[in-house]
């Protein structure tokens, strides 16, 4: 399993809680006996679960993106942590010097889908 940088997952946590209430309100509040639980309706747990997960495109396009990241030979694309949210990319990490980050995004940018770039990025370069 990947590793993800911190910031990362605690934007994972954030969505996963702000999609846990109202999903959580979905559930009858007066489902307390046995009898009452098996009458609820059975794609209730579907639902609350789909909205824990990130959209499937969102997670498909982080793919796509990190794998152009990767196959660029002048970066080091396993130093940098891609997001998205909505189509919106957000790269995280470290790269050995500003051209690099600026290259990350042009790569980025240049993947079908992605409607919007932002860096995290740190230059290692003083």
């Amino acid at each position: 399993m990947p590793r993800h940088h911190p910031a990362t997952r605690r934007r994972f946590a954030r969505r996963a809680l702000a999609g846990l209430l109202p999903a959580l309100l979905l559930l009858p509040a007066t489902a307390h006996s046995a009898s009452d639980r098996e009458s609820a309706d059975p794609t209730q747990l579907a639902r609350v679960t789909e909205s824990l997960m990130p959209p499937a495109d969102d997670l498909a396009l982080v793919r796509r993106v990190k794998a152009r990241l990767l196959a660029d030979e002048r970066l080091d694309g396993k130093r940098i942590t891609v997001d998205s949210l909505g189509g919106r990319i957000t790269l995280y990490g470290t790269v050995a010097e500003s051209a690099h980050g600026e290259r990350a995004l042009q790569l980025a940018q240049s993947v079908d889908g992605v409607q919007d770039v932002s860096s995290r990025l740190q230059s290692l370069a003083r």
